[in-house]
């Protein structure tokens, strides 16, 4: 097969996203097809005549908008197509890659509590027997009772079992939540910098998403009522502690000034509390403050382990059948089996023991982070997986995640979270969590450190 040289005189614009404009029509048009390796950075410089930088700048474009991947040590291939849904998704890396691309929770050796818990299950043929039986499809009460209290020991919630509906997860907890509350064509608000599963499951509901400013608290309340007035939003959908990918936490105060806007204007409220459980201290959540304003979403898969698959969503009563309704369309229920596992766990202690277990580590790895990255703007939370690197000038981000990949490092930019067209700022999400062993995300740190330090290679890239 020849190598891939384009014609890129017939698009207008910087040249490196002339090479991208020209991958994305090849590939539509066959001429690149999945898996075809593209031509080495310095190939296609010298047969365009353009510099390295600036091919390198237009295959990391490429690759944030999905066309093309790059793999270390063996080049940039075409990707199979995906869904801009998919920029959130879980991939095989090889084991000498240091993957801080993902908040995953630390995975400790859950082998003998889950034993314990499962032979303590069968002991009991008539209940188990139940556990494997179809129920209502707002769970177990006795299982949404031991969530309820979880949620209110954990995140302050009020938390009442009957106004609790069980998910599959703190995913498909956002997702129910959206489908109860908004239609095809409503105006979804967050903030400016999102949760992309968030914007996956607004894509699928062909939902319209906005974007809210925000400052180092999170949500703006100004620049949030400008938005209300501007777009008439059905609801917000918002993370105010241990915000991702920022790390932020809203202050009381703040807090109290989102509910106003959100009342005055008649929008409901989806808080996404999946990590709050982690939170060392934080105020009331916002279903606290304003109970039949705000459908709550969280999860006890982040912290104890993610094949539990176990969620919630807290709504006004008013809600609940409509989310009941939600989850009886997409899986009649989440199952029982393994709530009943998560219960276990919250009732002999063992939850609290994993949780402070993970918080713990989390503590360690934000220390180590700000160890290797000293001197830098570099934003971490108390026990939160995963820390906000604003990257110094002239770096940009998506070269600089592209180059630390090509280094055996795997982290995300600023635009995997970015709503809307606007402005994306320089920043670079770590997800600590990925990487929970020392040496491993010490290693890490050092090749993203190195890239900090030593921008000679990238600076070409902010000067087109």
């Amino acid at each position: 097969m020849s190598v891939w040289i384009p014609d890129i005189s017939k698009y207008s614009g910087p040249r490196y996203k002339a090479i991208a404009a020209a991958m994305a029509d090849a590939i539509r048009h066959g001429d690149l097809p999945v898996g075809m390796r593209l031509p080495t950075h310095r190939h296609l410089a010298d047969a365009l005549g353009v510099t390295v930088g600036t091919v390198t700048r237009a295959y990391a474009e490429a690759e944030r908008l999905g066309l093309v991947e790059g793999r270390v040590g063996k080049g940039t291939f075409v990707s199979p197509p995906r869904h801009a849904t998919n920029r959130f998704a879980i991939h095989d890396v090889d084991d000498d890659v240091v993957d801080l691309s993902l908040n995953l929770p630390p995975r400790f050796d859950l082998a003998e509590p889950f034993r314990r818990s499962a032979d303590a299950l069968a002991q009991d043929p008539q209940a188990f027997a139940q556990l494997m039986a179809y129920h209502p499809e707002a769970g177990l009460s006795e299982q949404r009772q031991v969530l309820a209290r979880w949620a209110h020991t954990h995140l302050l919630a009020e938390a009442d079992a009957a106004r609790m509906v069980l998910t599959a997860g703190g995913q498909h907890a956002i997702d129910m939540a959206l489908r109860a509350v908004l239609r095809a064509g409503d105006v979804l608000l967050t903030e400016q910098l999102t949760y992309p599963g968030v914007l996956a499951s607004a894509t699928q509901q062909e939902l319209v998403v906005r974007p809210v400013l925000m400052d180092e608290e999170g949500l703006c309340p100004e620049a949030l009522e400008s938005a209300c007035r501007q777009y008439a939003p059905r609801a917000l959908y918002c993370t105010p502690t241990l915000q991702n990918p920022t790390t932020a936490t809203m202050s009381l105060a703040r807090r109290e000034a989102i509910i106003d806007v959100c009342r005055r204007h008649q929008v409901m409220i989806i808080e996404d509390q999946v990590n709050g459980p982690l939170a060392d201290q934080a105020p009331l959540p916002l279903q606290a403050l304003h109970p039949e304003g705000v459908i709550l979403v969280g999860s006890v898969s982040k912290v104890l382990s993610g094949a539990l698959r176990t969620g919630f969503v807290i709504a006004p009563e008013r809600w609940v059948p409509l989310l009941g309704d939600a989850v009886r369309a997409s899986c009649w229920m989440a199952s029982p089996l393994t709530a009943a596992i998560a219960c276990d766990w919250i009732q002999n202690g063992f939850a609290d023991e994993l949780l402070q277990g993970h918080r713990e580590l989390m503590r360690e790895a934000a220390s180590q982070a700000h160890a290797h990255l000293e001197g830098y703007d570099l934003r971490t939370a108390p026990c939160a997986m995963h820390a906000w690197l604003t990257l110094p000038e002239p770096l940009r981000a998506e070269q600089f995640v592209a180059e630390a990949a090509r280094q055996g490092v795997l982290i995300k930019s600023a635009g995997t979270f970015a709503v809307g067209q606007g402005a994306v700022p320089q920043g670079i999400r770590l997800a600590l969590s990925g990487a929970p062993e020392p040496e491993r995300l010490a290693r890490g740190l050092e090749v993203l450190k190195g890239l900090l330090e030593h921008r000679s290679p990238l600076r070409r890239y902010a000067v087109f």
